[in-house]
């Protein structure tokens, strides 16, 4: 089963550079939006900032 995907390159504030690939989710990222990286079990996603302390309230992450 293949599954729609983007790769997501991130300035990080240390000044590395990170690219994730990841399943395409209902939200669009653009050019300059502050993002979190977030790792659970070996997996690496990133999330827009605001979905990230909305999924952390819900204890979902």
């Amino acid at each position: 089963m293949s599954v729609d995907g983007i790769q997501i390159t991130i300035n990080m504030d240390d000044g590395r550079t990170v690219s994730v690939v990841q399943e395409n989710g209902n939200y669009k990222f653009n050019i300059g939006d502050l993002v979190e990286v977030v790792s659970i079990n070996g997996k690496t996603r990133v999330l827009l900032q605001f979905l990230d302390k909305f999924f952390k309230k819900l204890n979902l992450l």
